[in-house]
């Protein structure tokens, strides 16, 4: 099915099964365009929407996928995709930058934009049951865009996030990652990230001779199963910032591989038992460490520079 109109106008469309869309061509006006199935979305040609709201609904179905991965479509409203069926993924490309509504993805969620990327325009919660994979450096020689939020982010698996040569800015107070939490970037860019629980990184990678910071703030723990390799701007590391649980909260960043390149701040060990460890593959540089002064934690820091 092909879709075509000009001006400020909208297009709603319904299927009671699966859709194909052929192409959907749309000025660069406020129209909106309102997609709702009973089964996957699906597309053979390229999307260009207008500036309003887009909505892809694929929820009534139990395995309704959401495959938009055309490398010329350009989402140019803020594009909510929902394929809530219980083996239902979501992949979606942009070939400029790209804004998620809030949205609702049973399983993995896929999302390329060859610009800035906002992984959610809501203040509601959006849902991803499992892994989050997001890029906003799609075409590597292309632009590159930050990766950035204005809504809470809910993950129930990992998440992969490269921001090709731009900024990681994801501090929602309220983000949720379950899983392990992967972070890329390059330049003098920095990266940012909040979590309202813990947060388990599997892997930070900046460019190592860049004066990109590095910032991790938790509600409780902060722990690794992945090398964290930052740049050369300031390295803060937070933990324990929730006030609503009262039990021990550690930082342990003590794996094989870390290079802290820059001066690095530690505040954690809250409550009894709370506990930071940190090694450096090379040189490694404290400019504070804040720990509960009434608490037994221990402070472990392990350098081979």
């Amino acid at each position: 099915m092909n879709l075509r109109n000009t001006g400020a106008n909208n297009i709603a469309i319904r299927d009671i099964g699966p859709l194909t869309l052929s192409g959907v061509t749309m000025d660069n006006a406020s129209g909106s365009l309102t997609v709702n199935t009973q089964g996957s979305i699906l597309q053979t040609g390229a999307i260009l929407t207008g500036t309003g709201n887009v909505t892809f609904d694929a929820s009534n179905s139990a395995n309704g996928a959401i495959i938009l991965d055309n490398a010329n479509n350009d989402f140019r409203g803020s594009t909510a995709l929902n394929a809530r069926g219980a083996g239902a993924n979501a992949v979606i490309t942009d070939v400029n930058a790209l804004t998620l509504g809030q949205s609702t993805v049973a399983q993995d969620l896929t999302v390329r934009a060859n610009g800035a990327l906002n992984l959610n325009s809501s203040t509601d919660t959006s849902g991803v049951g499992r892994n989050l994979f997001a890029t906003s450096n799609n075409v590597p020689t292309g632009a590159s865009g930050a990766v950035t939020q204005t809504g809470a982010l809910s993950m129930g698996g990992t998440a992969s996030i490269n921001a090709g040569n731009a900024a990681i800015q994801l501090n929602n107070q309220n983000n949720d990652f379950a899983g392990g939490l992967s972070l890329m970037n390059s330049g003098a860019n920095n990266i940012a990230v909040t979590a309202r629980s813990g947060l388990v990184l599997s892997g930070v990678n900046m460019t190592a001779t860049t004066a990109g910071s590095l910032s991790l703030t938790a509600g409780l723990d902060i722990s690794q199963t992945g090398a964290i390799n930052t740049g050369t701007g300031d390295i803060t590391i937070q933990a324990g910032t929730s006030r609503t649980t009262r039990v021990p909260s550690h930082i342990a960043l003590d794996g094989v591989g870390n290079n802290f390149r820059g001066l690095v701040n530690l505040a954690g060990g809250r409550g009894s038992g709370g506990n930071i460890a940190i090694r450096a593959a090379g040189l490694l540089q404290l400019s504070g460490v804040s720990m509960d002064a009434s608490r037994a934690g221990s402070l472990t820091v392990t350098s081979n520079g």
